[in-house]
Formats: C-alpha cells, sequence, structure tokens
C-alpha cells in the first residue's frame, strides 16, 4: 500500500465520521427547524443523499489514483450539489451558502490535493451564480451582490485550497517517513532471524514487493570468481502466463557492459519506459524483468567499498502510478545498504563457521592418528571428516611404491561406492604429477583446463571424468609417500581454504602413514624368522589357518611340505655354525623362489621348515619339492676364509587338504610323519603321506 493511500485512508475515516455526524444533527435539529412538510420531505431526500454518498463513494477515493479524473469531478459535483441542496433548505432560516462551499473546498484540498481544490473553486463559483440568483434581492444591487460573492469565494477558495493542500502533503510527508521507517525496520527484523542467506534474501523481496510496493523484486548476489550473478531471493507482485518472469541462474555479466558498470562505479542504475524500449536496453530487460515492463532499477549491495551483488525493481504499472521519486530511490539506496550489511554478516557467520568446522576435522583427524595405527581405518576417518567441510564426489589415497615405481591405491570412493585397490604405474594421471612434483594441484574446470594440463588424466572409479580435481602430497621430509586427493563432477567445487585444509590433512595423513608403516614392519618383522626370513612357527599357523579356511569355502585344495636338512649338525661340526647359517638362508631363499605366488614358508624349528601350498593339488606339489631336492644340489657356500662347500641335501614329507586330512592338526602330523619316513629310509627323499617308502633321488652332483 502507498503513502498516498494511506494518508488518504486516515484523512477518508476521519471524514466520514464527522460527516455521519453533521448528517445526523441536521436530520435532528431540520426536523424540528423545518415548517412545511415539503421542506421536510427533501431534507429526508437530500439525508439519503448525503448517506449515500458518504458510504459508498467516499470510499474510492483513496483509489483515485487508479479511478477516472471523470470520477473524481463527478464526485465533486455531486458533493456540491448535495450540500448546496441543504444550504437552500436552511438558508430562509439564516443559514450561509457561502460556509457550506467553503467546506466543500477544504475537504477537497484535504483529500486530494491543492489541484482538485483549485478546481473545485472553480467549479462552485461556476455554479454560484444560479444558486444565488434564487435569493430574492433588491435588482438594484443583485448584480454586484453576486460579482462581490463571487471574488470572496474565489479568494477564500483559494487560500483555503493552499491551505488544505499544504496540510495533505505534510501529512503524505509524515505518513511516507513512517512508512519507510516501518519498512527498514521490518527488513531489520528479517535480517536478524536465525536462518539461512536465501530465506532471508526471499522475505525481504517479499516484503519490499508488498509494502513499497513494486511488481517484481529480485536479489542477485556475485560468484566467487565475480563474472556471474546468483539469484538468492525474488517476489512477483502479480503474475499472468503472458507475464512471467525469466529466471536465468547464473546470470553471466560478459553481455552486460552496463550492470559491469555499476559493479565499478557503486552507483544505482534507473531505466524508464523510453529507455527500456531501446535495443540497448533488450538485454538487460530480458535478464532481469520480463516483457512490458515500464520501469527498472537496479540497486548495488555495497559495503565497505565492496560490491556483493545487486537489488532489481521491475515495476509494470506507469511512472504516473508509481514513480520512482528521490524519496523511493534513496530509501532503496538505504534498503540496499542494510542488505549488504546483512549479506555480509551472513558471509562472516559463515566463514566463521566453516573455520570452526574446518579446525575440528583437523583436530578429529589428529585424535584419530594418536588413537591409531591401522591405516585403513585412518584413511576412511579421514574421508568421513572431509565430506563434512568439502563437498566431494570422489575420495582416494595412493601411496607410491619407489621399489616398483606404482602407485599404490589403497581407497577408492566414487559416489559413495568402494572400488577394490588399484596400482598404476607412475607417469600416468594427475596424481603421477603430484608425486612427482612433491607440490599439491588444484583444477576447478577439468573440461576447459584440459589443453593446458602438466600431464593427461585418467578415469579412475565410475566411467566419467571428474570436473573439480585437487590433490597434495603427502611429504615425510622430501620422500613422497602418496597422496590424498578428491574430486567432483561439478564446476568450481574447491577452493584456496579447501587446498589448506587438504593440506594440513595430508601431513597429518603422512605422519599416520610413517607410524603405520614401522609400525607395519615391527609386525612384519615379528612375524619373522630374523636368521632366515621366512615366517615364524606362530605366523605360519596363522597363514595355515587361514588357507584352510578360504579352501573349506572354495572347496579347494592346500597342500603342505614338511622340510628336514639332513645331517645338518655334521655339517656344522665340520664348516662351523656360520656356514650352517648359511646354508639355511640359502635353503629358504631358493624354496621361496620355487614356491607360486599363493605360497607361504615358515621356519618349524632347528633345522626343519614348513610349506603352505594354497589351491595346490599333491602332484602338484611332490613336483615342487622335487624342484627343491634338485635346487639344494647346486647350491655351494663360501666361509669367511674362502672354504667352499655343496649344501646337504632335504627330507621332505608331503600330505593335503582334503585328501588325506580333515583339518589342521591332521594336515600337520600326516606332513610330519611322512618327512621322518623319509629321513628313516634313505634321507633326500619327498614321500606322500600314503607312500610306504621309495628309493631317494639320486641325482650325479657332477653332471649337475
Amino acid at each position: 500500500m502507498s503513502i498516498q493511500i494511506i494518508v488518504r485512508n486516515r484523512l477518508i475515516q476521519s471524514i466520514r465520521i464527522a460527516n455521519w455526524v453533521g448528517i445526523s444533527i441536521t436530520t435532528f435539529l431540520g426536523w424540528f427547524i423545518l415548517q412545511t412538510n415539503f421542506e421536510k420531505y427533501l431534507l429526508f431526500a437530500l439525508v439519503v443523499s448525503a448517506a449515500g454518498f458518504n458510504q459508498f463513494v467516499i470510499p474510492f477515493f483513496p483509489r483515485n489514483a487508479i479511478v477516472s479524473n471523470s470520477f473524481v469531478h463527478m464526485a465533486i459535483g455531486s458533493a456540491i450539489v448535495i450540500l448546496a441542496g441543504f444550504a437552500l433548505l436552511f438558508a430562509p432560516y439564516g443559514f450561509s451558502l457561502d460556509v457550506v462551499f467553503i467546506l466543500i473546498i477544504c475537504i477537497a484540498g484535504m483529500i486530494a490535493g491543492t489541484r482538485v481544490a483549485i478546481l473545485s473553486t472553480i467549479i462552485i463559483s461556476i455554479v454560484y451564480i444560479p444558486i444565488i440568483s434564487l435569493f430574492p434581492l433588491p435588482t438594484t444591487y443583485r448584480s454586484a451582490e453576486i460579482v462581490f460573492h463571487i471574488m470572496i469565494l474565489l479568494v477564500v477558495g483559494y487560500w483555503t485550497s493552499r491551505l488544505s493542500g499544504s496540510l495533505n502533503d505534510h501529512l503524505k510527508q509524515s505518513a511516507r517517513k513512517n512508512f519507510y521507517l516501518s519498512l527498514l525496520l521490518k527488513v531489520g527484523m528479517i535480517a536478524s532471524q536465525r536462518a539461512e542467506l536465501g530465506s532471508i534474501l526471499s522475505q525481504i523481496c517479499n516484503t519490499i514487493v508488498s509494502d513499497l510496493p513494486a511488481t517484481w523484486c529480485q536479489i542477485l548476489l556475485l560468484d566467487p570468481t565475480r563474472t556471474k550473478l546468483i539469484v538468492y531471493g525474488d517476489s512477483l507482485l502479480r503474475s499472468t502466463v503472458d507475464r512471467q518472469p525469466k529466471i536465468v541462474e547464473p546470470l553471466s555479466l560478459d553481455y552486460l557492459p552496463q550492470v559491469q558498470r555499476l559493479f565499478e562505479t557503486g552507483q544505482y542504475l534507473l531505466f524508464d519506459q523510453a529507455e527500456l524500449d531501446t535495443q540497448e536496453a533488450a538485454e538487460i530487460v530480458n535478464r532481469f524483468a520480463f516483457e512490458g515492463v515500464k520501469t527498472l532499477g537496479l540497486f548495488p549491495l555495497t559495503t565497505k567499498g565492496d560490491c556483493l551483488g545487486l537489488v532489481s525493481l521491475a515495476e509494470i504499472r506507469s511512472w504516473q502510478r508509481e514513480p520512482f521519486t528521490n524519496e523511493k530511490t534513496e530509501l532503496l539506496q538505504t534498503l540496499a545498504t542494510q542488505i549488504a550489511s546483512v549479506i555480509e554478516s551472513a558471509h562472516l557467520f559463515a566463514e566463521a563457521q566453516d573455520r570452526a568446522e574446518r579446525l575440528e576435522v583437523l583436530n578429529e583427524v589428529g585424535k584419530a592418528i594418536g588413537s591409531t595405527i591401522e591405516l585403513k581405518a585412518l584413511l576412511e576417518l579421514i574421508h568421513i571428516q572431509l565430506n563434512r567441510v568439502i563437498p566431494t564426489d570422489t575420495y582416494f589415497v595412493a601411496l607410491f611404491d619407489p621399489v616398483e615405481d606404482e602407485l599404490d591405491f589403497r581407497i577408492l570412493i566414487d559416489n559413495e561406492i568402494t572400488y577394490p585397490p588399484k596400482r598404476i604405474p607412475l607417469g600416468e594421471g594427475l596424481s603421477s604429477w603430484v608425486i612427482k612434483n612433491r607440490a599439491p594441484l588444484l583444477i576447478r574446470r577439468l573440461s576447459q583446463e584440459s589443453d593446458r594440463l602438466p600431464i593427461r588424466p585418467i578415469v579412475m572409479g565410475k566411467d566419467q571424468i571428474s570436473e573439480s580435481w585437487l590433490g597434495v602430497p603427502m611429504l615425510a621430509g622430501e620422500r613422497a609417500l602418496g597422496i590424498l586427493a578428491v574430486a567432483s563432477y561439478s564446476p568450481d567445487a574447491f577452493e584456496e581454504q579447501d587446498l589448506t585444509l587438504l593440506t594440513s590433512i595430508a601431513s597429518q595423513a603422512a605422519i599416520a602413514l610413517d607410524n603405520a608403516g614401522q609400525h607395519e614392519a615391527v609386525k612384519e618383522q615379528a612375524r619373522h624368522d630374523s636368521l632366515t626370513g621366512a615366517l615364524n612357527h606362530g605366523a605360519f599357523l596363522a597363514s595355515l589357518d587361514q588357507a584352510l579356511e578360504i579352501a573349506s569355502a572354495q572347496s579347494a585344495p592346500v597342500s603342505m611340505i614338511m622340510i628336514d636338512v639332513d645331517h645338518l649338525k655334521d655339517y656344522n661340526d665340520r664348516f662351523g655354525h656360520l656356514m650352517g647359517d648359511e646354508v639355511l638362508v640359502r635353503i629358504v631363499e631358493e624354496t621361496q623362489a620355487l614356491l607360486p605366488s599363493t605360497g607361504f614358508i615358515g621356519r618349524w624349528g632347528g633345522e626343519e621348515f614348513s610349506i603352505g601350498l594354497p589351491g595346490v593339488s599333491v602332484e602338484e606339489a611332490k613336483e615342487i619339492a622335487n624342484q627343491i631336492c634338485a635346487a639344494m644340489l647346486k647350491i655351494v657356500v663360501t666361509s669367511r676364509n674362502g672354504e667352499s662347500a655343496p649344501i646337504p641335501t632335504v627330507s621332505q614329507g608331503i600330505a593335503a587338504f582334503p585328501i588325506h586330512a580333515r583339518n589342521r592338526e591332521e594336515l600337520i602330523d600326516l606332513a610330519d610323519a611322512a618327512l621322518y619316513r623319509a629321513k628313516n629310509t634313505g634321507r633326500g627323499r619327498v614321500l606322500l603321506t600314503t607312500d610306504r617308502g621309495h628309493p631317494p633321488l639320486e641325482i650325479d652332483r657332477q653332471a649337475q
């Protein structure tokens, strides 16, 4: 509701009350003052006319901005006729007609302003002549009396018009100031709510549209690149099928030089209908309004010299009905400044929250590093914490293997799907660049930057190239341990602050990797025999249990070979324990070289060793055992003083699950029993658990 309507509403309400009081008093007094029945009937007719005018005509005056001028003139003419009728009716009893006319002029000025009051004065002066001619005056003085009354009426009417019009203007100005303050207060109350920025700005748009009023209001903010405008709030006063606003999000500033200048200068832009009809303004209308707009205003949201966005107001009503006056423009500039402060406060609050959450993420990662040395659990926890502050579609951690010159992708999560580990040669993909250069890499729009990238990206996980990519190296001094990376299928998903956070997490993860590596090394060392490197007794049994469990589930065989070095004590006595130890080391080395990838060897005790062969049949195990026997005949060890000697032969016993044994204990017992039969029947031979005796494997050393 506009200021003018508010003022008129208040005036009309007061005038209607005064009219009802006047009509009631006039009716009561006239019934006793008037003497003839005709005068009383005429009084009744005038009272009914006055009551109808007061009830049905006067309420339309607040909307005289949307009714025709002829209605206003007809209404004022009707008021003159009704009041003139009362004046003529009561004139014989001493009632003055001039007072009635001055009252009409005064009311017209207070309701409609000075221009309408002066127009009423002229109309009254014109109708005054036939009215006053009805009164009986001496012929000599009639012309002079009429001229004198008209002159007095014009002078008094003019000054009454000016005074009542001034009163109208003063009331409108006071109401306008109160209204503007009320609107600013409403916006301030909305801004004080604890809600999302988009919700607050939408409520502000609704308030501006309903209270200012305006046909269409938008609040648009610049994106981080300051090249596009994003709609955060909008409101439409009235919408029709052929006048529906087009919201294009985001709005590029590339083809809007006038809007770019607005952000550079901080000055608002105001377009009237003539300017909006030009070809230059067509693009602005298309982006910020809709066809048929009569007025468009763009007001920058500026705070501390920085433009954050703009407020767009479109008006489909004519300038005469809803003008952008200086006061209205100043109000909109004040509102824009107030909205800019709201946005800045929201941004500062969001930044503070984001910093707090990022610090909490770092704290959680730090606590995890201190509480666990399990690498997989740590990497999964880092993924969970990162998702709190960085929007990611893809997360992966790859460890660098300098021996194989490969990247070992230990964890790869894409679109909430966890993919199996994978190894790629160093030199392929963006991760290899990060490892080689020991430097982070941030890509905001991969599709646009692909020609400028230092290395060609590869697809990992989902069969789709990411649009945003961020990877940082995990460094221990100058040594690259691996890479921590995130990716998104949306452009501009990551910022510099994300790079800083990921770098900090990668530094902590590098410490965890180093700790985990040392822990794994200690664990692995504890699982192996210190002399030969073979699994120790407990580690071998654990590996055998795991192999048997898998074999049971898959209905696959597991073969076991028990090995004993023949006459090692005599060998030690003859060549010394150091050469005896070297024999054990060489036996393990040569045996491991002959085992399949799934096989494992353990030191059973003293000069005895055990071999586990998951997925290997009895016949295949026997072939491997024969190869071991043959390999032993080729080995020669040399002492420190240059003395050399061939190593002793080995005896071997073989059993298999589930052909011979139903569990681990039976498997070990049967293989051990076969070994002792091999030793007791001549040594240097291979026996199955079902064998009862075979000659030893004879191989001519000289031929070998």
